[in-house]
């Protein structure tokens, strides 16, 4: 079954980081030698000592690379069939182990059949740069095979040499047992060379010690010494040579591990709707579900598991299961937030566990016949799902249908349509990516190489340009545009070009705002009955953010962009209050921040899109806090003109000074040693770093060197939402 069900992955092509590793992989394609380097070809040394990822270090998944590599060059049919290979090594193996694990004949064949035909592992299996979990797998499982057989070498040396009389075979029987002992504690050294799941392994083996053998804690202990002691080496060499392990925790995410343990048994349960890019927030009720009720939900599924795990396999698969997934639970930050292929290690306790229920399923013809419809559902779908990952315009248009916003999978399919000379294609990919992130420098390049393809020049130089304003480093922009010699263009259009840099650059002329501001503002509060009576400027300044061109937009300077979407969000503000006067807060207008949508240069966006998405992620700047206005009393005073890129950093600096030395949001209380400040600073905490430092940056000297000598407490004033109307 391994084999049948993937038969039709043996004609996928390369996909997804499969070009990268293999097709454009100079490394692989001089020869290998252990001394020297050659031009493009591959040192051994290199490959065990000078990994470059201090996080991904699979050297032993590297080399069956580059043995196929030898044999297939880039034909795909070898590097599949190899990762064929070994699932179905791992299908046998657990065969095996789940004979000495289980009393029933039946369990081994059925766990053995479920592990091959599940879709959740097309993503290890019909994927080649997936291979490092199969891989992994197969060591791991091996070692553990042995380690068995290490326990009871009386049986195989019986069963090896016919005598019953196993005292005439002491000697060899010991020597039998720390031969097993030791290839186990070598495979599952080849296993850490695999994939770093592997160091899981140790846990794994205590387990199944401490439900199948009744020797005191100490004797397991010391019987998992080495297998610990290995690991632990393994760690040290890669702090040594590699330059440390850079694990980075989250522990704030400890609350969403019982939901990403339920996600991961309902891609085990449901395995339907699979893609590449799963994260909690495809499952909003299990995302908002309150951390005590997705605790209960999932320790009430442990529980009733309990009631059928009455054998000891079944216990040790429950808790295999949940050690397989440790490392995957979001604590360990990774580059993913859910996997599929996370599952192919952790999926082997799974399945012996559900093979233990089929076990007890009667009378023997429904057993059959539910095994029976499984299998081929399940088969079904893992052929459905390699045919989805045939190529990589079939993988990334499967997976937009569930991130359809995703601008990195537009860019990846905009790629996979420009290999295949799908020019116009690829065109509105890289247009859509550039639309949900108007930086996105490699999507802006790779646009103007389609414009270049299609013979407008122009459009591609500009595109080159905006690449390079995007990303000063992005080396395959500047070689492209090195392709020209321009001349400058005339200064009518929207930007000129000169060589290398703006003849001149793009600017947005807020004069219609700053009317609207001299009319309607006074000393930072606003008339809105007079803004009411006269909304046409304001009105006229709108459309003209609404039918900014995107290209031009992106061509600004940083700090341009910055005044410009500081300028939006604050003339959005006014025009929500003025459309809802009279109203006393702008808290009472609904949805007012994540509901209302305004066109923007040709994008539609909420007010917190502009602030979080745009402002805040892109820009980071953390005076922005003082120069956008909720229209409310406790919110920054209003700026009397508008911000421009020319002055921004002056502009923003006086905002700042002007709010924090303004009595009602930041009051130093020298007598109970005690610093009130805004909301602001704790809603935004990420953003101002050092609180206190900022702060004291902007404050009075004395004030400055009070705080700093004697640390005041730090309490937050009441926010006022009534609206910041001129009295």
């Amino acid at each position: 079954m391994a084999v049948l069900v993937y038969l039709n992955a043996l004609k996928n092509e390369f996909v997804w980081d499969d070009l990268n590793n293999i097709v454009n992989n100079d490394s692989l394609s001089g020869p290998v030698n252990p001394a020297s380097v050659y031009r493009g070809g591959v040192k051994l040394s290199d490959i065990f000592f000078n990994s470059p990822a201090q996080v991904f270090y699979r050297p032993v998944p590297y080399l069956t690379i580059i043995f196929d590599h030898r044999l297939w060059g880039n034909n795909p049919f070898g590097y599949h069939l190899t990762n064929s290979l070994f699932h179905l090594f791992n299908v046998i193996l657990i065969f095996y182990i789940a004979r000495r694990l289980a009393t029933s004949h039946l369990i081994p064949f059925i766990c053995a059949s479920l592990f091959a035909v599940h879709p959740i592992h097309t993503e290890a299996v019909t994927y080649v740069s997936g291979r490092s979990d199969p891989i992994c797998m197969f060591f791991l499982l091996a070692s553990f095979l042995v380690y068995l057989k290490s326990l009871n070498p009386v049986r195989d040396y019986c069963a090896t040499t016919k005598d019953k009389d196993v005292s005439n075979g002491v000697k060899s029987i010991r020597y039998r047992q720390l031969l097993y002992y030791g290839v186990s504690l070598l495979l599952f050294l080849f296993g850490l060379l695999s994939k770093e799941v592997a160091i899981i392994f140790p846990l794994v083996v205590f387990a199944y010690d401490a439900l199948y053998l009744n020797n005191p804690f100490r004797e397991r202990l010391k019987r998992n010494l080495p297998f610990f002691t290995v690991l632990t080496l393994f760690l040290v060499f890669r702090y040594i040579f590699l330059g440390g392990l850079n694990i980075e925790l989250h522990l704030n995410k400890i609350f969403l591990v019982p939901k990403v343990l339920l996600y991961y048994l309902m891609l085990l349960a449901f395995p339907i709707n699979l893609h590449m890019q799963h994260n909690l927030k495809e499952f909003p009720f299990l995302l908002n579900m309150p951390f005590i009720l997705s605790t209960l939900i999932f320790l009430g599924l442990i529980f009733i598991g309990l009631q059928f795990a009455k054998e000891k396999f079944m216990r040790f698969s429950l808790v295999s299961f949940f050690i397989g997934l440790l490392p995957f639970l979001g604590i360990i930050r990774l580059n993913a937030e859910i996997a599929e292929h996370w599952l192919y290690f952790a999926s082997f306790g799974f399945f012996l566990f559900v093979s233990g229920i089929f076990a007890q399923v009667k009378p023997l013809i429904t057993r059959k016949l539910i095994l029976s419809i499984t299998i081929v559902f399940l088969s079904i779908l893992t052929a459905e799902r390699n045919a989805t990952w045939h190529d990589d315009i079939s993988i990334y248009q499967n997976t937009l249908k569930y991130r359809p916003n995703d601008p990195k999978l537009h860019y990846n399919l905009g790629n996979a349509y420009l290999r295949k000379g799908l020019l116009n294609a690829a065109a509105k990919e890289y247009s859509i990516a550039i639309e949900g992130n108007p930086g996105y420098a490699y999507a802006l390049n790779n646009l103007g190489l389609v414009l270049e393809k299609q013979g407008d020049i122009r459009a591609a130089q500009k595109h080159y340009k905006m690449a390079i304003t995007s990303n000063p480093k992005l080396e395959a922009a500047q070689k492209n545009l090195l392709r020209f010699q321009f001349t400058p263009t005339p200064k009518s259009l929207v930007w000129g070009f000169t060589s290398l840099a703006f003849a001149e650059e793009t600017y947005f002329d807020h004069g219609l705002y700053g009317e609207v501001l001299r009319k309607s503002v006074y000393d930072g509060k606003v008339d809105y009955h007079a803004l009411k009576n006269n909304p046409s400027i304001l009105d006229n300044y709108l459309k003209e953010v609404a039918g900014l061109d995107t290209v031009a937009l992106n061509s600004m300077p940083k700090a341009e962009k910055i005044a410009f979407y500081i300028n939006i969000y604050n003339a959005l503000t006014l025009k929500v209050i003025e459309n809802y006067y009279p109203v006393k807060s702008i808290k009472d207008i609904p949805g007012v921040w994540d509901k209302l949508k305004f066109k923007v240069a040709g994008r539609v966006l909420t007010l917190n899109q502009i602030e979080h998405q745009i402002l805040r992620k892109e820009f980071k700047e953390p005076r922005i806090h003082f120069a956008l206005v909720c229209a409310s009393k406790g919110c920054p005073d209003l700026a009397s003109e508008p911000f421009s890129g020319k002055v921004l950093d002056k502009q923003l600096d006086r905002e700042a000074r002007k709010f924090i030395n303004d009595k009602t949001k930041v009051t130093l209380d020298r007598d109970n040693k005690t610093l009130y400040i805004s909301l602001i600073f704790k809603w935004f905490n990420e953003d101002f770093g050092d609180t206190i430092k900022f702060i004291s940056k902007y404050l009075p000297r004395d004030d400055a060197e009070f705080i700093k000598k004697t640390k005041p407490k730090i309490k937050y004033l009441n926010y006022d939402w009534s609206l910041n109307e001129k009295s």
